[in-house]
């Protein structure tokens, strides 16, 4: 009679009611751990592999005065043993010299402690050096991968000619395996950094940069109420940047790479004062998106047409650079610098750029819809025709810079230093200038509906007579209101304006001040 299937086997009811609650603890403790504790426990991981002799020879000098008592004491043992006289009966005698030779190995065993440590430290040594001998060797070959080419035949008329082009199969396994070594080795970790850094900065090049056209270009000096014209030039400045081409598969892998390291490199780097170089590389139309390159060196780089949405960039260094076109939504580029850098249309909605160094930036034409530019250094930059519009600005310095036509719907400028600013035709619709200084700040034909210049500096009365306002204006006691603040507010600040434009049209005569 077969044997029948016994039940299968169940974890007891406590059994399982301890697997819960440990589950739910490590759930919890996951969910509510510190910032920075899983790059604590990856470091610490790191070390302990590292230096996993380190506790064992810790332990030995701890216990070593045990350990030196415990060989004194059998040393003592054995002497007293050998010096007793062997006894006569046969039983006695064997115990006698059973103990002897159990007392000399024990003794053989205590002296070999050290020998056996000392093997263990050479054995860890030379693992160790045959670890690092392999990884040389996976790096010197990788290294050579980045440079193979490969023969291809073109037809060419009548004739076959042979060409050489770059193997890019090749080169991108080189690439991913540089990759999984710097993962593995933080030695090496800086050293493969530079080398595809410069591997961007030689092959990015081998492409010429592309301008734009010269029919993109004469059209730069349009105005945004000239709508036409400003669209046009806008549409035709953007159609040029998306039709850039795109990085080769090698350059953008690269790239990638270098962009997605993990936050224990970045913070190694920071350690050691390690900034990124990818100064002046072609970078056009490159996808740089959810990357990371904080205190990247990229000054002169060519960034025209690339894709930057919510890319990590802190106080990075763009001297000169180009981003014509560029797509920088929700970057975060706080603390960098931009100093003589060209943002002319580039997108920029929602971007960080608080401590930021603009100074005498080409921001013509830019979206900085809803940006933080929170005490940047905007000094004789360039932003007219811009879209600031609920930007933030404040104490931001904007000493002799340019925002002719430039849009503030709703922005904030508290204590922003706007001493020689160009604000000619501006729209400060609900804006917020508390405690800003205007000293020798040009605002005529400025529109300052519902805007709000309640402790602004140095405002004088000539300034608002030349501002297009409402009686939801406000503005600091002492000055003069004049009849073009004595009209009702529109319902929306972004609704259309005819008596605005009606008295843009008619010359933007100064206003007369109220009795």
């Amino acid at each position: 009679m077969a044997q029948e299937d016994s039940p299968p086997f169940r974890i007891p009811a406590l059994g399982r009611w301890i697997a819960r609650a440990f589950v739910t603890l490590g759930q919890g403790a996951k969910t509510l751990r510190p910032r920075g504790f899983g790059r604590l426990y990856s470091r610490g991981v790191e070390m302990a592999q590292r230096h996993y002799l380190v506790p064992v020879y810790a332990l030995a000098l701890v216990l070593s005065p045990f350990w030196a008592l415990l060989v004194f004491e059998v040393i003592v043992s054995l002497l007293d043993q050998l010096s007793l006289t062997a006894p006569t009966e046969s039983d006695a005698r064997r115990a006698h010299f059973y103990a002897i030779g159990l007392t000399i190995t024990g003794l053989g065993a205590l002296l070999a402690a050290p020998f056996i440590l000392i093997k263990a430290w050479v054995n860890e040594r030379t693992a160790r050096t045959a670890e690092q001998g392999h990884i040389t060797d996976r790096i010197t070959k990788a290294v050579e991968q980045l440079g193979a080419e490969k023969t291809v035949k073109v037809l060419v008329g009548d004739k076959t000619l042979e060409r050489t082009e770059p193997n890019l199969e090749v080169r991108l396994g080189a690439i991913y395996a540089l990759e999984r070594i710097a993962q593995d080795s933080e030695r090496d970790h800086i050293p493969i950094m530079e080398t595809l850094c410069a591997y961007v900065r030689e092959n990015s090049n081998a492409r010429r940069a592309l301008d734009p056209l010269e029919s993109v270009k004469a059209t730069q000096g349009c105005e945004r109420k000239v709508t036409t014209a400003f669209r046009t030039y806008t549409m035709q400045l953007h159609e040029w940047a998306r039709s850039l081409p795109r990085p080769r598969a090698d350059v953008q892998a690269t790239l990638t790479v270098v962009g997605r390291r993990s936050s224990s490199r970045r913070a190694y780097e920071f350690a050691r004062g390690y900034q990124l170089d990818l100064c002046r590389a072609n970078l056009q139309g490159a996808d740089l998106s959810k990357l990371v390159f904080d205190h990247a060196l990229l000054s002169g780089a060519r960034l025209e047409g690339a894709d930057l949405t919510k890319v990590q960039m802190e106080r990075a260094i763009l001297h000169e650079a180009c981003l014509t076109g560029a797509d920088m939504a929700a970057a975060q580029m706080n603390g960098s610098v931009f100093l003589d850098a060209d943002l002319k249309c580039a997108h920029m909605n929602l971007a960080r750029l608080n401590n930021s160094i603009l100074i005498r930036a080409n921001m013509y034409g830019a979206n900085l819809c809803m940006a933080g530019m929170n005490k940047a250094k905007i000094e004789q930059a360039r932003l007219e025709s811009a879209n600031l519009i609920m930007a933030n600005l404040e104490g931001a310095d904007l000493m002799n810079a340019s925002l002719e036509n430039a849009e503030l719907h709703g922005a904030s400028l508290t204590e922003a230093i706007l001493v020689g600013a160009s604000l000619q035709g501006v729209i400060l619709n609900g804006a917020n200038l508390k405690l800003a200084n205007l000293a020798k700040a040009r605002l005529t034909k400025a529109n300052t509906r519902a805007a709000n210049f309640l402790g602004a500096l140095n405002l004088s009365d000539e300034q608002v007579n030349g501002v297009f306002g409402d009686r939801t204006t406000i503005i600091p006691d002492g000055l003069c209101r004049t009849d073009l603040m004595d009209r009702e507010p529109l319902e929306s600040p972004l609704n259309p304006d005819p008596d605005y434009e009606a008295w843009l049209a008619a010359g933007a005569p100064p206003g007369k001040p109220l009795p």
